[in-house]
């Protein structure tokens, strides 16, 4: 049984939704809309899904078929999720940038006096 295709399903034809127009805001061909399982349908198109009908995610994905349900990975290794971050974050992000390239100045600059005063300690023995 496809629960959660079911769900998708009726709520297009209660909303009059065509599988064309949906399949374009999802991104996929018409094809894949209907070739959806629950077992091939991705955690993050019922996502999608529901926010494009406006419904909460446990509208699709209740306690019966969350327990089968698994989230699939990326496919390619380098395929990455992507986090909003705030500008505050980022401000953040920049100041520690900013410190680490001031403290690699120090190093450098305490290397250099460290040297320089070995030389000098060397001219007394």
């Amino acid at each position: 049984m496809n629960e959660i295709t079911d769900k998708i399903f009726k709520e297009l034809k209660n909303r009059k939704i065509k599988i064309t127009e949906f399949a374009q805001k999802m991104d996929v061909s018409r094809d894949t809309v209907y070739k959806w399982t629950d077992e091939t349908i991705r955690y993050a198109t019922i996502k999608k899904i529901a926010v494009y009908l406006n419904l909460p995610i446990s509208h699709f994905v209740n306690d019966n078929n969350n327990q089968k349900f698994k989230i699939q990975k990326p496919k390619a290794k380098n395929q990455l999720k992507v986090k909003q971050i705030s500008k505050g974050q980022i401000k953040l992000i920049n100041k520690m940038n900013n410190l680490k390239k001031i403290a690699n100045t120090l190093k450098k600059e305490v290397y250099t006096l460290q040297s320089e005063l070995k030389k000098e300690l060397q001219k007394f023995n």
